[in-house]
C-alpha cells in the first residue's frame, strides 16, 4: 500500500506535521472550517488539501494585515 501525505491521516498526525495544536485543529474541523471525515470517534483530513487551505489562509491574512497597517 502507497503512504503519502495525500492520504488520509488523524488530526493529531496533522496537527504534528503542521506544527499546530491538535486541539486547534480540532476546534477547526467541529466548526466545519477545515474539510473532513468523520470515522465513528476518528476524525481524518487530506494532509495536502488541509495545508494547502492553511496556507491560502495565512497568504490571505497576511495581505489583510499588510493593508490595515498602510492605512
Amino acid at each position: 500500500m502507497k503512504h503519502d501525505n495525500s492520504d488520509l491521516v488523524s488530526l493529531s498526525t496533522a496537527a504534528r506535521r503542521l506544527g499546530v495544536p491538535a486541539r486547534w485543529l480540532r476546534a477547526e474541523a467541529h466548526a466545519g472550517k477545515i474539510p473532513h471525515l468523520r470515522a465513528g470517534s476518528r476524525v481524518l483530513v487530506n494532509f495536502d488539501a488541509l495545508r494547502e487551505l492553511l496556507l491560502s489562509r495565512a497568504a490571505a491574512r497576511g495581505n489583510e494585515e499588510v493593508t490595515d497597517g498602510a492605512s
